[in-house]
């Protein structure tokens, strides 16, 4: 069992690890997360042995969360070993044991919210999720017959010098937007502006606080918690930042049309654009269905999509205008693209 082998099953890692964000994100989009108030027994069952009999309501979701992740644990040691077996590259190696550890990490601080109570750990826990993915998403990469064999990754393909700031800076963006977007869920208030595009019938949110009484008591009447200012704010700005993701996806369509010295561009741009449009439709439907879980589930797992692409075409980017490619002295067969 050879590097291929090893990059497929990486392939396999990194869909579990989508498939753990998903079933997260129902976790909170249920209201979940406390269904099960110990840990890491469940009701004071092993973890595994816990009857499904018992898996109702909230309960379910939340020790579905509990087995997925358990599941991409054990997935991520066999990869970090299994790396030491068959890379030859030390940084591959190493970035497969932080993998390992970063799974431990999460998995301390998803316990510990149970335990302690703490919210912000329930947003600390979300925004590491991200991190995680992006770690074996560049495992993922790195490891793919695309890293050695894309012609355009030669070192006579040059990309523009501002490109990898323009990634980098996106890449940075989009995962603020999802820190953003998870501290807006892990407030535990619903959605804070219920209207769209206007913010309460407003293009500009800026209440008195008798504006925001009177709608805080309009929302308790209709099930909705109260909710504050700063809420509102993130929202808003959410809302800017994605439309500003939208103009830079349209900009880098444009430009990906013209662009010779990355022939693998201008797909990316129009696979990214077009997740971009997508994920836009989700966030105007999870207000619009007034934050159906699925819908607002669906619109996390595509917000981690867009992040994992978005550091692809970043790390591509810096490996073009490198000097040193880093190709082995010969090449492996297991390396090539298979037909």
């Amino acid at each position: 069992m050879g590097r291929l082998a090893f990059h497929r099953y990486a392939i396999g890692v990194l869909g579990s690890v989508i498939v753990l964000i998903g079933v997260g994100g129902l976790v909170t989009s249920t209201e979940s997360g406390l269904a099960v108030p110990d840990w890491p027994s469940t009701f004071g069952y092993n973890l595994f042995l816990f009857p499904f009999s018992r898996w109702v309501g909230g309960v379910f979701y939340e020790h579905l969360h509990r087995l997925t992740a358990a599941a991409v644990g054990i997935l991520t040691f066999v990869l970090a070993v299994w790396a030491w077996w068959v890379e030859p590259r030390r940084w591959v190696r190493w970035l497969a044991s932080g993998a390992a550890l970063l799974v431990v990490l999460q998995g301390v601080i998803g316990g510990l919210r149970v335990i302690w109570l703490k919210q912000d750990l329930g947003l600390v826990h979300a925004v590491l999720a991200q991190g995680f993915l992006l770690v074996i998403g560049l495992v993922v990469l790195a490891t793919s017959p695309f890293w050695w064999e894309g012609t355009e990754l030669k070192t006579h393909a040059k990309a523009p010098a501002w490109l990898p700031w323009a990634l980098g800076g996106t890449v940075v963006i989009v995962y603020s937007q999802i820190l953003l977007g998870a501290a807006m869920r892990h407030a535990h208030l619903g959605l804070s502006i219920l209207d769209f595009p206007t913010v309460y019938g407003k293009w500009w949110p800026v209440f008195t606080p008798d504006e925001l009484a009177n709608w805080n008591r309009w929302r308790m009447e209709h099930g909705w918690p109260p909710t504050t200012l700063g809420q509102i704010y993130l929202q808003w700005i959410h809302r800017g930042i994605g439309l500003a993701l939208g103009l830079g996806a349209l900009f880098y369509w444009v430009w990906g049309k013209k662009e010779t010295s990355l022939p693998w561009f201008a797909g990316w741009s129009r696979l990214w654009g077009s997740l971009v449009v997508g994920e836009m439709g989700l966030g105007i439907a999870t207000i619009l269905t007034w934050r159906h879980p699925w819908i607002a589930t669906a619109h996390v797992v595509l917000g981690s999509v867009i992040l994992l692409l978005a550091g692809w075409a970043w790390v591509l980017v810096l490996k073009t205008r490198s000097q040193e490619v880093g190709r082995p002295n010969e090449k492996s067969p297991e390396l090539l693209v298979p037909r």
